[in-house]
């Protein structure tokens, strides 16, 4: 399911940078990524991930974990 909906994500990124891209780029003949693009979205899913970490750990009772008993 984490691989799925990642790809989803990242196609649905993909799709809004091919639509926001041309409006804002007059002129460009080729897609306009860069190194710094990765790493926002690198930043991003950082603080995602420590968001969900950071909610999980105040809410221990919503976390599914099993622990084998």
């Amino acid at each position: 399911m984490i691989v799925i909906c990642s790809v989803i994500i990242i196609g649905i990124w993909f799709e809004h940078l091919l639509l926001l891209g041309p409006a804002l780029s007059h002129g460009v003949t080729d897609i306009p990524l860069s190194v710094l693009d990765g790493f926002i979205s690198l930043g991003f899913l950082g603080l995602l991930a420590f968001v969900v970490i950071y909610f999980l750990n105040m809410f221990p009772e919503l976390a599914r974990i099993n622990r084998g008993n």
